[in-house]
C-alpha cells in the first residue's frame, strides 16, 4: 500500500511540474518565428509573428531574429561588427531584435537589441533611449524591404507605389 500511495503522490507531483512548465513556457513554445530573409552575410532573418503589434501612425512593431547560416557566416559577422565594436564577443551566435516599422514614411528604427551565444544566454543587450531612436529610410530589396511588405497594411504599399 505504501509503494501505491508514494506512486500516486509522485504522478501528481510530476503532473503539477508539468502543467507549471507549461503555464510558463507558453510564450517560448508559442512563438511563431517565421523566416523571410537570408542577407548577403548568410545571416537567416525571422520575425515573431505571433507579437506584431499595431501602433497609432502606422507603425508596425516587431521582433526579429537572425541567425548564421553557418560558422562561417558567424565569424564574418563577427569580424564586420570587430571593425566598429573591437570588444564585439567572439562566442556571438544570434540576435533579436526590436524594430518599429513605419509604413507610411518606409522607415524603421531599432529599439532593443539583445546578442546571445550557442547556449542562448545573453551577452549584450541594448535598449536605446527614446531621445536616441532615428528612423532609417529602407533600403529597396533589403532584410528591412522584404520584412515590410510582409508586416504592413497591403493598401498603403500601393499608395506609395510597391
Amino acid at each position: 500500500m505504501d509503494k501505491q500511495r508514494f506512486f500516486s503522490k509522485l504522478c501528481i507531483v510530476l503532473f503539477t511540474c508539468l502543467l507549471i512548465f507549461l503555464f510558463y513556457a507558453k510564450d517560448a513554445i508559442s512563438a511563431n518565428w517565421t523566416y523571410y530573409f537570408t542577407s548577403a552575410e548568410q545571416m537567416l532573418s525571422f520575425y515573431n509573428a505571433d507579437r506584431i503589434q499595431v501602433l497609432p501612425n502606422n507603425i508596425i512593431r516587431v521582433w526579429v531574429k537572425n541567425y548564421p547560416k553557418n560558422d562561417e557566416s558567424r565569424l564574418r559577422y563577427i569580424q564586420n561588427w570587430k571593425k566598429s565594436n573591437p570588444k564585439f564577443p567572439e562566442d556571438f551566435f544570434k540576435l533579436t531584435i526590436l524594430f518599429d516599422v513605419n509604413c507610411t514614411s518606409k522607415s524603421f528604427s531599432p529599439l532593443e537589441v539583445i546578442f546571445y551565444d550557442k547556449e542562448g544566454k545573453i551577452l549584450n543587450s541594448v535598449s536605446i533611449p527614446t531621445s536616441d531612436i532615428k528612423h532609417t529610410n529602407i533600403a529597396q530589396d533589403s532584410n528591412m524591404d522584404a520584412l515590410q511588405k510582409i508586416i504592413c497594411p497591403k493598401n498603403d504599399l500601393k499608395k506609395k507605389g510597391r
